[in-house]
């Protein structure tokens, strides 16, 4: 009868337990931090999560990437990051809100101080409470920020920017201002201005541009460290209308200084013909019955003419040599070559007329001079015309 009373006990006690049974499942992360109420009824255990990296660190600015790795059991409802300047921060401090659900995510956090230590790791909260993962310790970085003013009252050749320095860096800023260029990422060792020291806001007026040309522009800001360089912004200065002055009467010599060299020395000055691209024209023959000299430039037409504004010429030439093409001239002004000429009419072929537009000429007396090279027979010259801006 002992014996029978015992068995029933034991079954009774099992019976009674088998109603609180749970299954213990060990941390996988020692950092998890376990809140609520640890219930006989599932798992009490809450979210498994990571703090796995930062990245893009600035000196007000991080990204931090975490993951759910399991959620308790429990949806969550509630993830993100926290942060602050103590260790262990939790939800009570600092914390982004980054949606809900398992998996992995990528967290923003802004408006933090220059050269600054911070500590920041994931949480996720369910029904049971917040649990939060491993703790990362990471230093906002001190440089000089800054940025570029876009580009305003654009002109032919000029422009306004600046800059904001929202950030020295630290250190005092002792020279400030905008580098341009035709290339992109302009630095000092390009053009640029200079507006005084400090932090804040500047304004810069950028001039002597050429028109109608795409520039590149950044602010800059120099302190003990070296220069720091605003984002870039692009503008293109605007494309001036020009209008025809004047132009070079082809019926006469009169103010032409000319000159063609022939073989063995051989000079002549150039003279009238009648079959030129519209009309008379100027005319450089070989006296020598189409033999060339050996002097480079040594043929040329040269005049003056004084520019109110900024301009250049346009004019038809025509060279003479069997299976080449026209030669363009090189146009020099007060002695100085202006750059290439281009054509911008015409054919380019030998025997055919051809219309060149010199490069920009600056405004004032000019004395102009349109060079050839004498490997060519014949050379023609006819309507110059002026165009100013």
């Amino acid at each position: 009868m002992r014996v029978t009373s015992t068995i029933t006990f034991i079954l009774i006690f099992f019976s009674s337990c088998e109603k609180n049974w749970f299954e213990i499942k060990p941390r996988n992360n020692e950092n998890d931090i376990l809140v609520g109420t640890t219930t006989t009824s599932k798992d009490p255990r809450l979210a498994i999560l990571n703090t796995i990296s930062v990245d893009s660190i600035t000196n007000t600015s991080i990204n931090v990437n975490s993951e759910i790795i399991y959620d308790g059991g429990s949806k969550v409802t509630q993830r993100g990051v926290c942060w602050g300047i103590n260790p262990n921060p939790t939800i009570t401090d600092n914390s982004t809100k980054n949606g809900s659900g398992s998996g992995s995510f990528i967290s923003s956090i802004t408006s933090l101080t220059p050269n600054t230590t911070y500590y920041v790791r994931v949480y996720a909260t369910n029904s049971l409470g917040t649990a939060y993962g491993n703790q990362i310790k990471f230093t906002t970085s001190n440089i000089t920020t800054l940025t570029t003013v876009g580009a305003s009252n654009v002109t032919k050749n000029s422009a306004v920017s600046g800059g904001n320095i929202t950030y020295d860096g630290g250190l005092t800023i002792t020279q400030r201002g905008v580098c341009w260029g035709i290339n992109p990422n302009p630095t000092i060792t390009d053009n640029n201005t200079s507006n005084g020291s400090g932090s804040g806001s500047f304004t810069s007026s950028i001039t002597s541009l050429t028109p109608n040309t795409t520039y590149y522009i950044r602010a800059y800001a120099t302190n003990a460290l070296g220069t720091a360089y605003g984002n870039q912004i692009k503008f293109t200065t605007t494309k001036p209308t020009t209008k025809l002055v004047g132009s070079n009467n082809c019926a006469s010599l009169n103010g032409i200084t000319s000159l063609y060299d022939g073989w063995n020395g051989t000079t002549a000055a150039w003279g009238l013909s009648n079959t030129g691209h519209s009309g008379p024209c100027w005319i450089a023959p070989d006296p020598n019955d189409f033999r060339t000299s050996s002097v480079a430039g040594s043929s040329y037409v040269q005049f003056n003419r004084n520019f109110s504004n900024q301009g250049y010429i346009e004019f038809w030439v025509n060279t003479y040599k069997p299976g080449s093409n026209n030669v363009i001239p090189v146009i020099s002004v007060n002695g100085s070559a202006l750059g290439n000429a281009t054509m911008v009419d015409g054919r380019a072929s030998s025997f055919y007329w051809m219309k060149v537009r010199s490069p920009i000429i600056q405004s004032g007396n000019n004395n102009i001079r349109i060079s050839f090279g004498t490997n060519y027979a014949v050379i023609k010259v006819d309507e110059i015309e002026f165009y100013e801006y």
